[in-house]
């Protein structure tokens, strides 16, 4: 049989009660020439059976060591034959025309990476907020992740060259700091259609972490993305705005997790002085209408 045009590649970790949400709705897209690997990293529930339980011949399951998502989408890829590859967290979905949309934007072009629109939801099924369109990716990159790993799609030599950072310290932020590597050598399409939905809940390890996990974080995505010499060539001066992004970042989601005060405004002082222009964005009132207490 010939290669299929997508893989959509599902990492899991202790999630038997959300995946068969996930496969259903990628087993219910209109558009069929796919394959779905799941890599199931090092799960201790019953993940696997819930997957062996789905028989459609799509579906590969992989079970590994736990090494975290980045590790987990990189073994994914690895093991995929679809022209573009697309991932799926295990608590999220797809709409029915998710692949569709993206064979219609993807086919006939030369098109190394693209990124669809999404919406956030509670776990109750209420909108929280819909990102339906980007202008620039590769601009707007630098002042922070504002991209679903949902609606990214690549070219599968394009993700086994540049694959996702497996320090497992930099964990939340893996995704941005290859969409900052990404933009710097590729330009970052977009399709203002939501075509996924991302599941907001207390669990998700973007909302999740200590002090010291925070700021290690932090500390790495700034290391590796002003270290990268073709982020440094395509960026210039502009870098700088990912070091004050990342040093927000930090502040807000220090203050989210209760650490002291002084602990947020020392990186919302490094952001500031890394970039001044960093003030005005709203990251930035949140962060001090926090500090002061009025939020």
């Amino acid at each position: 049989m010939p290669d299929p045009f997508f893989t959509v590649v599902i990492p899991t970790y202790n999630r038997a009660h959300s995946i068969r949400v996930a496969l259903d709705s990628v087993l219910a897209q209109t558009f069929t020439d796919f394959e779905v690997v799941v890599v199931d990293d090092g799960s201790k529930d019953d993940t696997a059976s819930v997957v062996r339980e789905m028989t459609d011949p799509r579906i590969r399951y992989y079970y590994k060591d736990n090494g975290e998502r980045a590790a987990a989408r990189n073994y994914g890829v690895a093991q995929a034959n679809g022209r573009y590859v697309n991932f799926l967290d295990s608590d999220d979905e797809f709409y029915p025309n998710h692949l569709q949309a993206a064979f219609d934007f993807l086919s006939g072009k030369s098109i190394e990476v693209c990124h669809f629109g999404y919406d956030v939801k509670d776990p109750n099924g209420k909108v929280l907020r819909v990102v339906k369109s980007v202008d620039s990716i590769n601009r707007q990159i630098v002042g922070g992740n504002v991209l679903s790993c949902n609606g990214v799609f690549a070219k599968r030599e394009v993700l086994q060259k540049h694959g996702f950072n497996e320090d497992r310290s930099l964990s939340s932020l893996e995704d941005w700091e290859l969409w900052i590597r990404l933009c710097s050598r590729f330009t970052f399409h977009h399709v203002a259609l939501v075509t996924s939905t991302v599941r907001d809940h207390d669990q998700r390890s973007v909302v999740a972490g200590s002090r010291e996990a925070i700021e290690r974080k932090v500390d790495l995505l700034i290391q590796y993305a002003t270290g990268d010499e073709g982020n440094r060539a395509y960026f210039g001066n502009r870098i700088s705005r990912i070091v004050a992004s990342a040093h927000t970042y930090a502040a807000l989601h220090l203050r989210m997790a209760g650490a002291p005060r002084v602990a947020s405004w020392r990186h919302l002082g490094k952001g500031l002085r890394a970039c001044p222009l960093e003030l005005f964005r709203r990251r930035t009132m949140v962060i001090l209408l926090m500090l002061l207490g009025i939020k």
